[in-house]
C-alpha cells in the first residue's frame, strides 16, 4: 500500500516556507493539552506560521480530547498519525463491531487501553461529553484515519517514527512510519541529501546518548550543513522529563527548537 500523503497540505506548508512565513513540528504531545497550549502561545500560529503535530498526540495524559479538538478545529494546526492514533482506531472499530457490553473486554480495545495508555483518554473524552463520549470517540477515529503518514516538503522529512532507508519515500509502509524503532543514519548514512527526517515516537531519553528532555540529533549532515535526522520526542508524559519539544523548519544549520513543561 502505498504511503498516506495529503498533496494540498504539502502546497500548503511549502508555500507558507517559501512566501517567508514558518512552520513548526511538534513532539508527542500524548494528550498533554496544557504543554501544547503555552507552545501554541510562543508560536503564535496564523497564516503564516503553521504547526505540524507529528503524531501520538493522544493517549496516557489527561486531555487527550483537547489535543484532537485543537487539531480538528484549529485553522492552522495541522496533524500526521501516529501508532497511537492508529491503535485508537482499530479499538474504536473492534469496538463498534461487538454489538453489547462485551466489546469492550476485546484484545485490542483491552490492549489499547492498558498498554497504550487508551484508558485516560477514554476518560477525558467522558468527563467533558458523558453519555455522549461513544459517539464522540467514534467520530474523532473517522477523522484520525483520515490523517496523513507522512509530509514532504522541499527540505524536510516529517514522520512520526522514521522510515526504511531501503525503501523510496513513496512506497513506505505505515509500519515503517509509525512503528520503526531504528535510527536508520547510523547504519545506512544520510536518506536524502536535500531534505532533514524529522520524527518523534523514540523516547530522546532512552536512547543510549540520549538525554531527557532534549531532542536527539543526527551526527550527519546534509549537504548545506543541517542535520540528517532530527527526534523530538521529550517524552512529555514521563516523569523524568515531561517536556514537549518544536521545532522551527528554517534552514539554519543549528535547529531552533522550543519546549515547555505544561507550567
Amino acid at each position: 500500500m502505498a504511503v498516506e500523503r495529503v498533496a494540498g497540505l504539502e502546497a500548503r506548508l511549502q508555500n507558507v516556507l517559501n512566501e517567508g512565513g514558518q512552520v513548526w513540528a511538534v513532539g508527542d504531545v500524548h494528550g498533554f493539552s496544557e504543554h501544547l497550549e503555552l507552545l501554541l502561545e510562543r508560536i503564535h500560529p496564523s497564516p503564516t506560521t503553521e504547526v505540524v503535530l507529528l503524531g501520538d498526540f493522544i493517549d496516557r495524559g489527561p486531555a487527550s480530547h483537547e489535543v484532537v479538538t485543537l487539531a480538528r478545529e484549529h485553522p492552522y494546526i495541522h496533524a500526521i498519525k501516529g501508532n497511537h492514533e492508529a491503535v485508537f482506531v482499530q479499538a474504536i472499530a473492534a469496538n463498534q463491531m461487538g454489538g453489547d457490553g462485551s466489546r469492550k473486554h476485546s484484545k485490542i480495545y483491552r490492549d489499547w487501553s492498558t498498554i497504550y495508555g487508551g484508558d485516560c483518554t477514554e476518560k477525558g473524552y467522558q468527563m467533558m461529553w458523558g453519555d455522549h463520549a461513544e459517539v464522540k470517540m467514534f467520530e474523532d477515529a473517522m477523522w484520525l484515519n483520515t490523517l496523513p503518514e507522512i509530509i514532504i516538503l522541499d527540505r524536510w522529512i516529517l514522520c512520526h517514527a522514521g522510515i526504511d532507508p531501503s525503501k523510496d519515500i513513496n512506497e513506505q509502509s505505515g509500519d515503517d512510519l509509525l512503528w520503526t524503532r531504528h535510527f536508520f543514519d547510523e547504519i545506512h548514512g544520510i536518506y536524502d541529501p536535500m531534505r532533514t527526517v524529522v520524527h518523534g515516537h523514540m523516547v530522546t531519553g532512552k536512547l543510549d546518548d540520549g538525554r531527557w528532555g532534549e531532542p536527539h540529533v543526527s551526527n550527519l549532515r546534509l549537504p548545506d550543513g543541517r542535520h540528517a535526522r532530527i527526534d523530538i520526542d521529550t517524552s512529555a508524559y514521563s516523569k523524568s522529563s515531561g517536556i514537549l519539544t518544536a521545532i522551527k523548519l528554517d534552514m539554519d544549520p543549528e535547529p531552533h527548537f522550543i519546549s515547555s513543561d505544561g507550567q
